[in-house]
This record gives C-alpha cells, structure tokens and sequence, in this order.
C-alpha cells in the first residue's frame, strides 16, 4: 500500500527530499576536506575539530545517500525496485540520470568508508570523491521530474558553488625545508714551499726537574 500525503506520493518525495539533503552534505564535507588538505589556513581553531567536522559531514550524507536509495526502490509508482537502484543504467525511467547516481552513490559511498577507516591516503580519497560528486551533481541536474527546475537549482547551485571555489583557492601544501648542511670547519692553509711550519706554542711549561728549584751554594 502507497502512503500518501495529499496528492504528492511519500515515497517519491522522501526520495528526492533525501537526495537533495545527501547532495549539499556532500558538497559541503567536499568543500570542508579539499580546504583541509591544502595548505590554507585553518577552518577551525585545531585539526581536530576540522578532522570531527568533516567526518561529522561524511557521516550525514552517508545516511541521506542510504535514505535516498532505500525510499527510491520501495516506491510502487517507479517499477524500478532494487534492480534499478543497485544495477546502473537499469532503471526503467530517467535510465541515463538514474544511472549516474547509481554510479555516484557506489563512489561516495565507497570512498568515505575508505577516509572514515583510515585506509586511503586523503588525496586519493579527494581525488577520486570529485569525479564521483561530478556524477552526483550531473544526476540530480538531469535525473527526475524536478530537475531544471528554479527552485531546485537555488538549493543547490550554492553548495556546488562552494565546492568548485574550494578548488580554485586551494594551495598546495608547502614541503618541509630540507636541513642546512652542517658547516665544516676549513682545512688548515699549507704553508708555501720552503717556509717551515709553525710550531704551536706549548700550553704549559716543562716542568723543572726535581730537586732543581733552589741553586747550590
């Protein structure tokens, strides 16, 4: 049985409600580790919190990645069902959009498990998060019946936006200086041919032998 809240099916709703929250998390935890893994200032007063925030972010959309795709395969009025939800370019409408959000949600998904766990270094990670939030953001342009719409290009363009000026103001980390050589002390000067060498001059003086202090009458 379909549940309906007047004449907009809830299933179909939940669903594009969700994916629009899962995109602008996304953008925004994109944004948050692209800035945090330059060398810009801090977002945050430590490393910690930026590293807390960022996967507080992965964390959201992950959740709303999963609520997007579990309310579009249950909803009767689409015929997709899981098929279409886990095989790409399977869906019986929007098969090109829907695809690519398939595409994108197994790239998301798969890459923040990677960050959250510590087993991807993050400029892999970032690298390949941008041409799986490229595929997000082709999706929710070209896939479903609101897409192109004014409304939805408000709520989402700023997000995107952001995404796209972290990449234009992010700098390069700078290396560690390597350490100054050790300074070496010169090699004493050869004196020229025919000049003796110097001899030192002792620190001490020769002891007197003993008994030899005072003179005999």
């Amino acid at each position: 049985m379909t549940l309906v809240l007047g004449d907009v099916a809830f299933w179909w709703s939940l669903s594009r409600a969700a994916g629009i929250v899962a995109l602008a998390i996304a953008c925004l935890a994109v944004t948050v580790g692209i800035l945090r893994s330059g060398g810009n200032r801090p977002l945050l007063r430590s490393a910690d919190a930026e590293r807390s925030l960022h996967e507080a972010l992965t964390k959201a959309a992950l959740v709303a990645i999963a609520v997007h795709a579990l309310s579009y395969a249950v909803d009767p009025h689409l015929d997709g069902g899981l098929p279409a939800t886990l095989i790409p370019f399977a869906a019986p409408e929007h098969r090109f959009g829907v695809g690519l959000g398939v595409l994108a949600g197994y790239g998301l998904v798969a890459a923040a498990i990677l960050v959250l766990v510590r087993r991807a270094s993050m400029r892999w990670a970032h690298g390949a998060v941008l041409g799986f939030w490229a595929l997000a953001v082709a999706h929710a342009l070209v896939a479903g019946t609101d897409a192109g719409r004014p409304w939805l290009l408000v709520v989402i363009l700023p997000p995107i936006a952001a995404v796209l000026a972290a990449i234009a103001l992010r700098e390069e980390p700078t290396p560690a200086a390597p350490p100054a050589p050790r300074a070496e002390s010169p090699a004493p000067e050869e004196p020229p041919r025919g000049v003796a060498r110097p001899v030192p001059e002792r620190l001490w003086s020769k002891p007197e032998p003993p008994g030899m202090l005072f003179s005999r009458d």
